[in-house]
Protein backbone atom coordinates (compact mmCIF):
# COMPACT_ATOMS: atom_id res chain seq x y z
CA UNK A 1 0.00 0.00 0.00
CA UNK A 2 0.93 3.40 -0.88
CA UNK A 3 1.32 5.12 2.11
CA UNK A 4 2.10 9.08 1.03
CA UNK A 5 -0.80 11.05 0.44
CA UNK A 6 -0.01 12.07 -3.31
CA UNK A 7 -2.31 9.45 -4.86
CA UNK A 8 -5.55 10.25 -2.70
CA UNK A 9 -5.02 14.26 -2.94
CA UNK A 10 -4.29 13.66 -7.07
CA UNK A 11 -7.59 11.28 -6.66
CA UNK A 12 -9.38 13.91 -5.22
CA UNK A 13 -8.42 17.10 -6.57
CA UNK A 14 -9.12 16.06 -9.98
CA UNK A 15 -12.73 14.74 -9.25
CA UNK A 16 6.28 18.68 19.49
CA UNK A 17 7.74 18.98 22.59
CA UNK A 18 6.79 16.00 24.86
CA UNK A 19 5.81 17.68 27.73
CA UNK A 20 8.08 17.33 30.78
CA UNK A 21 7.49 14.70 33.18
CA UNK A 22 8.57 12.33 35.48
CA UNK A 23 9.85 9.67 34.31
CA UNK A 24 9.67 5.72 34.96
CA UNK A 25 11.50 3.04 36.25
CA UNK A 26 14.12 1.99 34.14
CA UNK A 27 12.56 0.10 31.50
CA UNK A 28 12.21 -3.83 31.43
CA UNK A 29 15.23 -4.72 28.57
CA UNK A 30 15.79 -8.23 29.95
CA UNK A 31 11.97 -9.21 28.86
CA UNK A 32 12.35 -6.61 26.12
CA UNK A 33 15.41 -8.58 24.15
CA UNK A 34 13.93 -12.55 25.62
CA UNK A 35 10.40 -11.49 23.39
CA UNK A 36 12.38 -10.22 20.44
CA UNK A 37 14.61 -13.10 20.84
CA UNK A 38 11.45 -15.56 20.36
CA UNK A 39 10.47 -13.44 17.16
CA UNK A 40 13.62 -13.87 15.68
CA UNK A 41 13.55 -17.80 16.13
CA UNK A 42 10.11 -18.15 15.00
CA UNK A 43 10.70 -16.05 12.06
CA UNK A 44 14.08 -17.91 10.99
CA UNK A 45 12.19 -21.44 11.47
CA UNK A 46 9.39 -19.93 9.13
CA UNK A 47 12.04 -18.31 7.04
CA UNK A 48 10.75 -15.16 6.82
CA UNK A 49 12.61 -11.82 6.42
CA UNK A 50 10.85 -8.99 9.08
CA UNK A 51 10.41 -5.84 7.77
CA UNK A 52 12.92 -3.27 9.59
CA UNK A 53 11.88 -0.70 12.15
CA UNK A 54 9.40 1.80 11.42
CA UNK A 55 10.90 5.73 10.92
CA UNK A 56 10.93 7.60 13.46
CA UNK A 57 7.86 9.85 12.40
CA UNK A 58 5.72 6.64 11.67
CA UNK A 59 7.05 5.41 15.03
CA UNK A 60 6.17 8.67 17.27
CA UNK A 61 2.80 8.70 15.68
CA UNK A 62 2.15 4.58 16.13
CA UNK A 63 2.78 5.18 19.61
CA UNK A 64 0.87 8.63 20.52
CA UNK A 65 -2.24 7.07 19.00
CA UNK A 66 -1.83 3.76 20.63
CA UNK A 67 -0.91 5.55 24.31
CA UNK A 68 -2.67 8.45 24.03
CA UNK A 69 -5.53 8.32 21.90
CA UNK A 70 -4.22 10.81 19.47
CA UNK A 71 -1.94 11.98 16.95
CA UNK A 72 1.36 13.82 17.63
CA UNK A 73 0.98 17.65 17.74
CA UNK A 74 3.13 19.64 15.54
CA UNK A 75 6.04 20.75 18.53
CA UNK A 76 6.10 16.88 19.33
CA UNK A 77 6.79 15.94 16.00
CA UNK A 78 9.19 18.47 14.71
CA UNK A 79 11.16 18.15 18.28
CA UNK A 80 11.19 14.20 17.80
CA UNK A 81 12.53 14.09 14.46
CA UNK A 82 15.08 17.24 15.60
CA UNK A 83 15.98 14.94 18.37
CA UNK A 84 19.63 12.63 17.06
CA UNK A 85 19.62 10.99 20.87
CA UNK A 86 20.51 7.12 20.38
CA UNK A 87 18.09 6.20 22.85
CA UNK A 88 15.39 8.69 22.27
CA UNK A 89 12.85 6.05 21.41
CA UNK A 90 13.02 4.38 25.04
CA UNK A 91 12.71 7.84 26.59
CA UNK A 92 9.52 8.52 24.57
CA UNK A 93 7.66 5.34 25.61
CA UNK A 94 8.64 6.32 29.42
CA UNK A 95 7.53 9.61 29.12
CA UNK A 96 4.06 8.98 26.99
CA UNK A 97 3.45 6.55 29.66
CA UNK A 98 4.88 8.64 32.45
CA UNK A 99 1.62 11.36 31.35
CA UNK A 100 -1.28 12.15 32.92
CA UNK A 101 -2.85 11.70 28.83
CA UNK A 102 -2.24 7.51 29.32
CA UNK A 103 -4.40 6.37 32.35
CA UNK A 104 -7.45 8.69 30.96
CA UNK A 105 -6.85 6.78 27.15
CA UNK A 106 -6.10 3.28 28.17
CA UNK A 107 -8.86 3.20 30.88
CA UNK A 108 -11.01 3.48 28.34
CA UNK A 109 -9.78 1.16 25.62
CA UNK A 110 -9.43 -1.31 29.11
CA UNK A 111 -13.40 -0.05 29.44
CA UNK A 112 -13.85 -1.17 25.90
CA UNK A 113 -12.20 -4.69 26.23
CA UNK A 114 -14.01 -5.43 29.49
CA UNK A 115 -17.50 -3.98 28.84
CA UNK A 116 -17.68 -4.35 25.44
CA UNK A 117 -21.21 -3.78 24.64
CA UNK A 118 -21.71 -2.18 27.94
CA UNK A 119 -18.93 0.11 27.47
CA UNK A 120 -18.87 3.92 27.93
CA UNK A 121 -19.64 4.69 31.49
CA UNK A 122 -17.56 7.29 32.73
CA UNK A 123 -17.68 5.64 36.36
CA UNK A 124 -16.12 2.60 35.11
CA UNK A 125 -13.59 3.86 32.52
CA UNK A 126 -12.60 6.52 35.08
CA UNK A 127 -11.71 4.01 38.19
CA UNK A 128 -9.99 1.76 35.89
CA UNK A 129 -7.99 5.06 34.58
CA UNK A 130 -7.58 5.71 38.15
CA UNK A 131 -6.00 2.31 38.96
CA UNK A 132 -3.88 2.68 35.93
CA UNK A 133 -2.27 6.29 36.72
CA UNK A 134 -1.34 4.80 40.65
CA UNK A 135 0.09 1.71 38.82
CA UNK A 136 -2.43 -0.64 41.08
CA UNK A 137 -1.27 -4.43 40.17
CA UNK A 138 -3.63 -6.08 37.53
CA UNK A 139 -4.81 -8.65 40.47
CA UNK A 140 -5.83 -6.10 42.55
CA UNK A 141 -8.34 -4.33 40.19
CA UNK A 142 -9.75 -7.92 39.37
CA UNK A 143 -10.21 -8.56 42.71
CA UNK A 144 -11.82 -5.51 43.10
CA UNK A 145 -14.44 -5.86 39.96
CA UNK A 146 -15.04 -9.52 40.78
CA UNK A 147 -15.62 -9.22 44.65
CA UNK A 148 -17.22 -5.70 44.28
CA UNK A 149 -18.65 -4.19 47.91
CA UNK A 150 -20.98 -6.48 49.39
CA UNK A 151 -22.63 -3.81 51.02
CA UNK A 152 -22.50 0.20 51.31
CA UNK A 153 -22.84 3.08 48.52
CA UNK A 154 -22.40 2.19 44.62
CA UNK A 155 -18.79 1.58 43.70
CA UNK A 156 -17.63 2.14 40.11
CA UNK A 157 -15.62 -1.29 40.64
CA UNK A 158 -19.15 -2.43 40.53
CA UNK A 159 -20.00 -1.65 37.02
CA UNK A 160 -18.59 -5.07 35.47
CA UNK A 161 -20.83 -7.19 37.65
CA UNK A 162 -23.99 -5.22 38.22
CA UNK A 163 -24.12 -4.53 34.14
CA UNK A 164 -24.77 -8.44 34.03
CA UNK A 165 -26.03 -9.93 37.44
CA UNK A 166 -29.26 -10.36 35.75
CA UNK A 167 -28.61 -12.49 33.42
CA UNK A 168 -26.17 -15.50 34.94
CA UNK A 169 -24.87 -17.06 31.00
CA UNK A 170 -23.55 -13.80 30.31
CA UNK A 171 -21.61 -13.31 33.30
CA UNK A 172 -20.55 -16.58 33.50
CA UNK A 173 -19.21 -16.51 29.85
CA UNK A 174 -18.24 -12.73 29.91
CA UNK A 175 -15.55 -13.10 33.06
CA UNK A 176 -14.77 -16.54 31.16
CA UNK A 177 -13.33 -14.90 28.37
CA UNK A 178 -12.24 -11.95 28.98
CA UNK A 179 -10.54 -12.38 32.28
CA UNK A 180 -9.37 -15.92 31.32
CA UNK A 181 -9.59 -16.21 27.58
CA UNK A 182 -11.79 -19.03 27.13
CA UNK A 183 -15.39 -19.20 25.99
CA UNK A 184 -17.42 -21.95 27.63
CA UNK A 185 -20.74 -20.93 25.87
CA UNK A 186 -20.88 -23.99 23.47
CA UNK A 187 -20.30 -25.99 26.67
CA UNK A 188 -23.40 -25.10 28.38
CA UNK A 189 -26.36 -27.46 26.63
CA UNK A 190 -23.13 -30.51 26.16
CA UNK A 191 -19.69 -30.92 26.11
CA UNK A 192 -17.63 -28.33 23.72
CA UNK A 193 -18.41 -30.31 20.08
CA UNK A 194 -15.44 -29.11 18.95
CA UNK A 195 -12.69 -28.58 21.90
CA UNK A 196 -12.20 -31.35 24.22
CA UNK A 197 -10.94 -28.89 26.91
CA UNK A 198 -14.50 -27.73 27.66
CA UNK A 199 -17.30 -29.76 29.35
CA UNK A 200 -20.63 -29.13 30.74
CA UNK A 201 -18.69 -29.56 34.29
CA UNK A 202 -16.22 -26.61 33.23
CA UNK A 203 -19.75 -24.27 32.06
CA UNK A 204 -22.11 -25.11 35.09
CA UNK A 205 -18.73 -25.08 37.68
CA UNK A 206 -18.21 -21.43 36.34
CA UNK A 207 -21.47 -20.20 36.97
CA UNK A 208 -22.01 -21.61 40.04
CA UNK A 209 -19.05 -19.03 41.09
CA UNK A 210 -21.77 -16.45 40.69
CA UNK A 211 -24.91 -17.89 41.10
CA UNK A 212 -25.77 -16.58 44.60
CA UNK A 213 -24.86 -13.33 43.71
CA UNK A 214 -27.25 -10.56 42.86
CA UNK A 215 -28.23 -6.51 42.74
CA UNK A 216 -29.49 -5.22 46.00
CA UNK A 217 -30.83 -1.77 46.01
CA UNK A 218 -30.32 0.04 49.40
CA UNK A 219 -31.89 3.58 49.27
CA UNK A 220 -31.44 3.88 45.62
CA UNK A 221 -27.79 2.96 45.41
CA UNK A 222 -27.12 -0.81 43.54
CA UNK A 223 -24.77 -2.62 45.25
CA UNK A 224 -23.59 -6.49 44.24
CA UNK A 225 -24.60 -8.57 46.76
CA UNK A 226 -24.88 -12.48 47.33
CA UNK A 227 -26.75 -15.24 49.00
CA UNK A 228 -25.86 -17.71 51.43
CA UNK A 229 -27.01 -20.87 49.72
CA UNK A 230 -28.55 -21.61 46.51
CA UNK A 231 -26.88 -24.33 43.88
CA UNK A 232 -26.70 -25.22 39.96
CA UNK A 233 -28.20 -27.78 38.70
CA UNK A 234 -28.31 -28.84 34.98
CA UNK A 235 -29.15 -31.82 33.18
CA UNK A 236 -26.22 -33.76 31.03
CA UNK A 237 -26.82 -35.21 27.55
CA UNK A 238 -28.08 -38.45 29.10
CA UNK A 239 -30.56 -36.79 30.82
CA UNK A 240 -29.42 -36.86 34.02
CA UNK A 241 -29.67 -33.89 36.66
CA UNK A 242 -26.53 -32.87 38.23
CA UNK A 243 -25.55 -30.51 40.82
CA UNK A 244 -22.99 -28.69 39.53
CA UNK A 245 -19.50 -28.71 41.56
CA UNK A 246 -17.25 -25.42 42.12
CA UNK A 247 -14.90 -26.06 39.15
CA UNK A 248 -12.03 -23.65 37.37
CA UNK A 249 -11.04 -23.46 34.13
CA UNK A 250 -7.65 -25.48 34.98
CA UNK A 251 -9.87 -28.53 36.34
CA UNK A 252 -9.17 -27.51 40.23
CA UNK A 253 -12.34 -28.11 42.04
CA UNK A 254 -12.68 -25.73 44.45
CA UNK A 255 -14.28 -26.50 47.87
CA UNK A 256 -16.60 -24.35 50.18
CA UNK A 257 -15.59 -23.44 53.83
CA UNK A 258 -16.45 -25.53 56.40
CA UNK A 259 -18.81 -23.31 58.70
CA UNK A 260 -18.24 -24.25 62.16
CA UNK A 261 -20.83 -21.49 63.51
CA UNK A 262 -23.51 -19.27 62.63
CA UNK A 263 -24.25 -16.08 62.82
CA UNK A 264 -26.92 -15.15 64.67
CA UNK A 265 -29.48 -13.08 62.76
CA UNK A 266 -31.50 -11.16 65.58
CA UNK A 267 -28.36 -9.64 67.17
CA UNK A 268 -26.73 -8.22 63.35
CA UNK A 269 -27.10 -5.04 63.30
CA UNK A 270 -28.50 -4.93 59.79
CA UNK A 271 -31.23 -6.54 60.95
CA UNK A 272 -32.08 -4.58 64.07
CA UNK A 273 -32.09 -1.70 61.60
CA UNK A 274 -34.59 -3.57 59.48
CA UNK A 275 -36.90 -3.82 62.72
CA UNK A 276 -36.94 -0.58 63.18
CA UNK A 277 -37.84 1.41 59.82
CA UNK A 278 -39.57 -1.00 58.28
CA UNK A 279 -36.83 -1.66 55.02
CA UNK A 280 -34.85 -4.90 54.18
CA UNK A 281 -31.56 -5.26 54.82
CA UNK A 282 -28.67 -6.97 53.18
CA UNK A 283 -26.94 -9.27 55.89
CA UNK A 284 -23.63 -10.38 53.65
CA UNK A 285 -22.83 -14.85 53.65
CA UNK A 286 -20.43 -15.94 55.55
CA UNK A 287 -18.22 -16.32 52.42
CA UNK A 288 -18.25 -15.13 49.04
CA UNK A 289 -18.04 -17.90 45.77
CA UNK A 290 -16.64 -15.03 43.81
CA UNK A 291 -13.52 -14.60 46.21
CA UNK A 292 -13.13 -18.21 45.71
CA UNK A 293 -13.07 -17.72 42.09
CA UNK A 294 -10.53 -14.90 42.76
CA UNK A 295 -8.46 -17.12 44.77
CA UNK A 296 -8.48 -20.26 42.30
CA UNK A 297 -7.87 -17.57 39.46
CA UNK A 298 -4.85 -16.35 40.77
CA UNK A 299 -3.47 -19.59 42.36
CA UNK A 300 -3.69 -21.08 38.72
CA UNK A 301 -2.28 -17.56 37.50
CA UNK A 302 -1.67 -19.16 33.64
CA UNK A 303 -5.24 -18.81 32.22
CA UNK A 304 -5.53 -15.07 33.95
CA UNK A 305 -1.90 -13.79 33.40
CA UNK A 306 -1.78 -14.64 29.75
CA UNK A 307 -5.98 -13.25 28.93
CA UNK A 308 -4.93 -9.92 29.27
CA UNK A 309 -1.32 -9.98 28.08
CA UNK A 310 -3.33 -11.32 24.78
CA UNK A 311 -5.67 -8.79 24.95
CA UNK A 312 -2.96 -6.00 25.26
CA UNK A 313 -1.06 -7.71 22.42
CA UNK A 314 -4.30 -7.23 20.30
CA UNK A 315 -4.34 -4.04 20.81
CA UNK A 316 -1.46 -3.08 20.26
CA UNK A 317 -0.27 -5.32 17.55
CA UNK A 318 -3.63 -5.40 15.73
CA UNK A 319 -4.63 -8.99 16.75
CA UNK A 320 -4.11 -11.57 19.40
CA UNK A 321 -0.98 -13.94 19.96
CA UNK A 322 -3.95 -16.93 19.89
CA UNK A 323 -6.83 -15.40 17.66
CA UNK A 324 -9.38 -14.91 18.60
CA UNK A 325 -8.35 -13.42 21.84
CA UNK A 326 -11.10 -15.36 23.83
CA UNK A 327 -10.56 -19.35 21.86
CA UNK A 328 -7.03 -20.01 24.25
CA UNK A 329 -7.59 -23.83 24.01
CA UNK A 330 -5.49 -26.52 22.73
CA UNK A 331 -7.04 -26.88 19.38
CA UNK A 332 -6.17 -23.30 18.90
CA UNK A 333 -2.49 -22.84 19.10
CA UNK A 334 -0.55 -19.28 19.37
CA UNK A 335 0.68 -18.11 16.11
CA UNK A 336 3.80 -17.43 17.96
CA UNK A 337 4.71 -20.09 20.44
CA UNK A 338 6.80 -18.62 23.67
CA UNK A 339 4.89 -14.99 23.47
CA UNK A 340 1.99 -15.72 25.97
CA UNK A 341 3.89 -17.95 28.51
CA UNK A 342 6.77 -15.54 28.18
CA UNK A 343 4.87 -12.29 29.12
CA UNK A 344 2.41 -14.09 31.11
CA UNK A 345 5.23 -15.48 33.61
CA UNK A 346 6.96 -12.18 33.43
CA UNK A 347 3.76 -10.25 34.72
CA UNK A 348 2.50 -12.78 37.27
CA UNK A 349 6.68 -12.56 38.66
CA UNK A 350 6.38 -8.65 38.90
CA UNK A 351 3.17 -8.34 40.67
CA UNK A 352 0.87 -8.10 37.68
CA UNK A 353 1.96 -4.45 36.69
CA UNK A 354 0.34 -3.09 33.93
CA UNK A 355 2.51 -0.21 32.87
CA UNK A 356 5.67 -3.30 32.50
CA UNK A 357 3.61 -5.27 29.97
CA UNK A 358 2.56 -2.46 28.14
CA UNK A 359 6.20 -1.17 28.14
CA UNK A 360 7.54 -4.62 26.88
CA UNK A 361 5.05 -4.98 24.18
CA UNK A 362 5.76 -1.38 22.54
CA UNK A 363 9.76 -1.14 23.37
CA UNK A 364 10.03 -4.99 21.12
CA UNK A 365 11.19 -5.22 17.69
CA UNK A 366 7.71 -6.73 16.05
CA UNK A 367 5.80 -3.53 17.68
CA UNK A 368 8.14 -1.10 16.38
CA UNK A 369 8.48 -2.80 12.60
CA UNK A 370 7.48 -1.35 9.79
CA UNK A 371 3.70 -1.85 7.75
CA UNK A 372 5.14 -0.39 4.59
CA UNK A 373 5.82 -3.01 1.87
CA UNK A 374 7.51 -2.62 -1.21
CA UNK A 375 5.23 -3.06 -4.33
CA UNK A 376 7.26 -6.11 -5.74
CA UNK A 377 7.35 -8.09 -2.05
CA UNK A 378 5.11 -10.54 -0.40
CA UNK A 379 3.70 -9.16 2.81
CA UNK A 380 3.81 -12.09 5.35
CA UNK A 381 0.85 -13.61 6.62
CA UNK A 382 -0.20 -11.35 9.42
CA UNK A 383 -0.21 -14.17 12.10
CA UNK A 384 3.35 -13.74 11.47
CA UNK A 385 4.14 -10.68 12.94
CA UNK A 386 6.86 -9.86 10.40
CA UNK A 387 5.07 -6.85 9.50
CA UNK A 388 3.37 -4.09 10.86
CA UNK A 389 -0.07 -4.09 10.73
CA UNK A 390 -2.47 -1.14 9.93
CA UNK A 391 -5.31 -0.55 12.51
CA UNK A 392 -8.25 1.75 11.57
CA UNK A 393 -8.07 4.35 14.21
CA UNK A 394 -11.18 3.98 17.01
CA UNK A 395 -13.84 6.55 16.18
CA UNK A 396 -12.51 8.60 19.37
CA UNK A 397 -8.49 8.49 17.96
CA UNK A 398 -10.27 9.68 14.77
CA UNK A 399 -12.44 12.86 16.44
CA UNK A 400 -9.42 13.91 18.56
CA UNK A 401 -7.03 13.77 15.88
CA UNK A 402 -9.12 15.84 13.61
CA UNK A 403 -9.95 18.31 16.06
CA UNK A 404 -6.01 18.68 16.74
CA UNK A 405 -4.87 18.54 13.19
CA UNK A 406 -7.03 20.98 12.15
CA UNK A 407 -6.71 23.34 15.00
CA UNK A 408 -4.26 25.83 15.93
CA UNK A 409 -0.51 25.89 14.90
CA UNK A 410 1.75 25.71 17.51
CA UNK A 411 5.84 24.28 18.49
CA UNK A 412 5.46 25.65 22.18
CA UNK A 413 5.58 23.13 24.25
CA UNK A 414 3.86 24.78 27.03
CA UNK A 415 1.18 25.20 24.56
CA UNK A 416 1.01 22.08 23.81
CA UNK A 417 -1.48 20.51 26.67
CA UNK A 418 -3.94 23.68 26.00
CA UNK A 419 -4.10 22.60 22.13
CA UNK A 420 -4.76 18.65 23.03
CA UNK A 421 -7.58 19.75 25.91
CA UNK A 422 -9.64 22.16 23.38
CA UNK A 423 -9.23 19.61 20.91
CA UNK A 424 -10.65 16.81 23.46
CA UNK A 425 -13.40 18.91 23.71
CA UNK A 426 -14.27 19.71 20.16
CA UNK A 427 -13.96 15.88 18.87
CA UNK A 428 -17.15 15.24 21.84
CA UNK A 429 -19.18 17.05 19.22
CA UNK A 430 -17.88 14.71 16.43
CA UNK A 431 -18.41 11.54 18.69
CA UNK A 432 -22.10 12.97 19.69
CA UNK A 433 -23.21 12.52 16.25
CA UNK A 434 -21.62 8.81 16.01
CA UNK A 435 -20.92 9.11 12.11
CA UNK A 436 -17.49 7.37 12.75
CA UNK A 437 -17.21 3.68 11.51
CA UNK A 438 -15.74 1.76 14.35
CA UNK A 439 -12.53 -0.36 14.44
CA UNK A 440 -13.22 -4.08 13.66
CA UNK A 441 -11.67 -7.19 12.17
CA UNK A 442 -13.24 -6.59 8.83
CA UNK A 443 -13.08 -2.56 8.94
CA UNK A 444 -14.65 -0.84 5.89
CA UNK A 445 -15.07 2.45 5.66
CA UNK A 446 -18.78 3.07 5.14
CA UNK A 447 -21.00 5.30 3.05
CA UNK A 448 -21.89 6.97 5.89
CA UNK A 449 -18.30 8.15 7.25
CA UNK A 450 -17.59 9.31 3.92
CA UNK A 451 -20.45 11.39 3.36
CA UNK A 452 -20.06 13.01 6.63
CA UNK A 453 -16.74 14.14 5.98
CA UNK A 454 -17.94 15.39 2.57
CA UNK A 455 -20.66 17.40 3.92
CA UNK A 456 -21.13 17.97 7.59
CA UNK A 457 -21.14 21.00 8.93
CA UNK A 458 -18.74 20.55 11.80
CA UNK A 459 -16.22 18.82 9.63
CA UNK A 460 -16.78 22.03 7.47
CA UNK A 461 -16.10 24.06 10.37
CA UNK A 462 -13.24 22.40 10.89
CA UNK A 463 -11.60 23.65 7.40
CA UNK A 464 -13.07 27.13 7.30
CA UNK A 465 -9.97 30.43 8.45
CA UNK A 466 -10.45 31.75 11.91
CA UNK A 467 -9.08 31.72 15.45
CA UNK A 468 -5.91 31.11 14.32
CA UNK A 469 -6.54 26.99 12.73
CA UNK A 470 -4.47 25.42 10.34
CA UNK A 471 -6.51 26.69 7.06
CA UNK A 472 -5.83 30.31 8.44
CA UNK A 473 -2.07 29.68 8.87
CA UNK A 474 -1.35 28.00 5.80
CA UNK A 475 -3.29 30.76 3.98
CA UNK A 476 -1.23 33.58 5.26
CA UNK A 477 1.97 31.78 4.10
CA UNK A 478 2.68 32.78 0.86
CA UNK A 479 5.85 30.32 0.50
CA UNK A 480 4.72 27.12 -0.92
CA UNK A 481 6.50 24.86 0.27
CA UNK A 482 6.64 26.11 3.89
CA UNK A 483 3.38 25.93 3.47
CA UNK A 484 3.27 22.62 2.51
CA UNK A 485 5.64 21.64 4.82
CA UNK A 486 3.32 23.34 7.95
CA UNK A 487 0.46 20.94 7.05
CA UNK A 488 2.69 18.05 6.51
CA UNK A 489 3.51 18.09 10.13
CA UNK A 490 -0.11 19.33 11.69
CA UNK A 491 -1.86 16.49 9.86
CA UNK A 492 0.31 13.39 8.82
CA UNK A 493 2.98 14.03 11.32
CA UNK A 494 5.64 14.17 8.95
CA UNK A 495 7.68 16.30 6.39
CA UNK A 496 6.04 15.76 2.41
CA UNK A 497 8.51 14.02 0.33
CA UNK A 498 9.77 15.60 -2.84
CA UNK A 499 7.49 13.78 -5.10
CA UNK A 500 4.99 15.43 -3.14
CA UNK A 501 6.35 18.74 -2.87
CA UNK A 502 6.84 18.63 -6.38
CA UNK A 503 3.35 17.69 -7.27
CA UNK A 504 1.39 20.05 -4.95
CA UNK A 505 3.50 22.96 -5.52
CA UNK A 506 2.78 22.95 -9.16
CA UNK A 507 -0.77 22.68 -8.36
CA UNK A 508 -0.58 25.66 -6.10
CA UNK A 509 1.14 28.10 -8.37
CA UNK A 510 -1.76 27.36 -10.88
CA UNK A 511 -4.28 28.22 -7.90
CA UNK A 512 -4.31 31.94 -8.40
CA UNK A 513 -7.10 33.57 -6.91
CA UNK A 514 -8.17 30.56 -6.11
CA UNK A 515 -5.19 29.75 -3.73
CA UNK A 516 -7.99 29.65 -0.11
CA UNK A 517 -10.02 27.10 -1.58
CA UNK A 518 -7.27 25.37 -2.92
CA UNK A 519 -5.51 25.29 0.68
CA UNK A 520 -8.65 24.47 2.32
CA UNK A 521 -9.21 21.56 -0.48
CA UNK A 522 -5.49 20.58 0.37
CA UNK A 523 -6.32 20.42 4.22
CA UNK A 524 -9.61 18.07 4.10
CA UNK A 525 -7.94 15.49 1.45
CA UNK A 526 -5.00 15.14 3.65
CA UNK A 527 -7.52 14.58 6.62
CA UNK A 528 -10.02 12.61 4.59
CA UNK A 529 -6.65 10.30 3.55
CA UNK A 530 -5.90 6.74 4.14
CA UNK A 531 -2.72 7.51 5.96
CA UNK A 532 -4.39 9.60 8.66
CA UNK A 533 -7.59 7.75 8.66
CA UNK A 534 -5.59 4.82 10.31
CA UNK A 535 -2.31 3.77 12.44
CA UNK A 536 -0.21 2.21 10.42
Amino acid sequence: MEWTAQRWIRTVLCAGLILPCALRAAPPTGIVQALDDVFIAHWQAANLTPRPPADDATFLRRLTLDLLGRIPTVGEARAFAANRAVDKREKLIRSLLASGEFPKHMGLVLDGIMQEKHAGDAAFSGYLAEAIAEDRSWDEVFRQIILAPREGAEEPANRFVLSRVKNLDELTIDTARIFFGVNVSCAKCHDHPLVSDWKQDHFYGMASFFNRTYEFNKEGARFVAEKSDGEVKFVNRDGVEKTATLLFLSGAVVKEPSLTAKAEPDKSPEKSSAKKDSKPAYVPPPFSRRELLIDVALENKTFFSRSLVNHLWAYFLGRGVVEPVDQMHSENPPAVRGVLELLGDDFAAHGYKLNRVIETIVSSRVYQMASAVEDDAKSPNVQEFAVGQVKPLSPRQYAVSLALAAGPLTENAEENARLVHDARGRANTFLAQKSFDAAGENYHTSVSEALYMSNNAEVQKLLQPGGGNLTERLTSLKDDVAMLQSAYWAILSRAPTDDEVDYLATWLAEAGKERSAVVRSLVWALLASAEFRFNH
